[in-house]
């Protein structure tokens, strides 16, 4: 059954390209994606659906079934089937579009989505300690800004719960353009880049909004766990 809904969604194609939109409906496994570019009929993509607090989010790889031409306002429609998704995903999903549907809770409570340290939302800046801030560095061409940590303690109090819920905020100038590539640089060396937004200001600087990659989120939930290894990878 399809179920009309009004939830947020990341985005990121084969192509690298990261983008932000609204899910429209919901049926089963399949999505109804509005965004402001236009996606690949056939391709895969990476795909972060928000289930409103109520139920975290769920991280899946997607497949284009359909996508729409571009319409006077500059909208794309498209989409997407998710494609193995995990039994506990599916039941957060199906419980998810139950509530939407006003039907009465017949399964198990929604399940937290799965975050860094296993809580609900992100700490705001006035919850996060200061000396725990990592170091900014943009690049002299101002269209990459690396994130370093070097307290293992406090990016895991703290910082990871950021990177979790796929915003960052920072204290250092802004890159030139919207679309810049973020490198974030944990305590023990693993290092990840991929594309990120300039979001919106805050009385402490702005945030960085961004899809994290499957694998490169895998390694940072490793190391939050307490067990992290030397990598380096950028995303593709």
């Amino acid at each position: 059954m399809r179920t009309k809904v009004n939830v947020s969604v990341g985005v990121k194609t084969n192509h690298g390209v990261m983008q932000f939109g609204t899910v429209q409906w919901i049926e089963g496994n399949v999505l109804m994606i509005q965004t402001n570019d236009f996606m690949d009929v056939g391709s895969h993509c990476e795909v972060k659906l928000d289930l409103e607090r109520t139920g975290g989010w769920i991280y899946a790889v997607a497949q284009i079934i359909h996508a729409s031409p571009f319409s006077s306002n500059k909208e794309c429609h498209s989409v997407v089937r998710m494609m193995d998704l995990s039994e506990q995903d599916r039941d957060r999903l199906a419980a998810f579009t139950d509530s939407k549907r006003g039907q009465s809770n017949t399964r198990r409570p929604i399940a937290k989505g799965v975050s860094f340290i296993g809580k609900e939302s992100a700490p705001t800046m006035e919850t996060t300690i200061p000396i725990r801030d990592p170091q900014y560095q943009l690049s002299t061409n101002n269209r990459r800004l690396t994130v370093r940590w070097r307290d293992s303690h406090g990016f895991r109090q703290d910082w990871a719960l950021h990177l979790a819920h796929g915003r960052l905020p920072a204290k250092c100038p802004k890159p030139l353009r919207r679309a810049f590539m973020l490198r974030v640089v944990l305590p023990n060396g693993f290092a990840a880049t991929f594309p990120a937004e300039v979001g919106e200001h805050t009385n402490e600087g702005w945030n960085a909004k961004f899809l994290i990659p499957m694998s490169a989120r895998r390694r940072i939930e490793a190391f939050v766990q307490g067990a992290p290894r030397r990598s380096v990878l950028s995303a593709k």
